[in-house]
């Protein structure tokens, strides 16, 4: 299912009357777009009511999604798409691929400034994997999150 997306800077709103809340960003694949993307999914999830723990592990997970796609790809935007509904949050990052490659976590030394990304994710939620993009242009990485109370 393509996402609705919107000019940066801006998150389309969910549909009234729907079970799925739904959101959409494209931002520039620099550095400083990692920022903007917690910033987003922050106030998104908040105005959609997430509990506030969700929210703080989705912003985690974005900033980790969205450092790997400018960092690891070739891509000039990013794309961050949001769904929510049946007690479930699933975030997706979108750029163009350049190699082979599928992410996957690694097993980062004590002193390794990086490589901790994917781990944390997996760690944080309840699903995550890759896929193309349904463009045919690049690859998506999602991460899935429960929005009920913890245990």
């Amino acid at each position: 299912m393509a996402f609705p997306v919107t000019a940066p800077g801006h998150v389309r709103p969910p549909r009234a009357g729907t079970e799925r809340s739904v959101g959409a960003f494209r931002l520039p694949a620099r550095p400083r777009s990692v920022g903007e993307a917690r910033i987003r999914v922050r106030e998104t999830l908040t105005r959609w009511g997430v509990p506030a723990e969700t929210v703080d592990d989705a912003e985690l997970i974005v900033s980790e999604l969205v450092t790997n796609a400018v960092v690891h790809t070739g891509t000039e935007a990013v794309v961050c798409a949001l769904r929510h509904g049946g007690g479930r949050l699933r975030i997706e990052v979108t750029g163009r691929r350049t190699g082979l490659a599928v992410p996957r976590p690694r097993a980062a030394r004590a002193d390794d400034e990086n490589g901790r990304g994917l781990a944390l994710i997996e760690a944080l939620c309840t699903a995550w994997g890759v896929t193309d993009a349904t463009d045919g242009r690049g690859r998506t990485v999602w991460a899935a999150l429960a929005t009920g109370p913890r245990s």
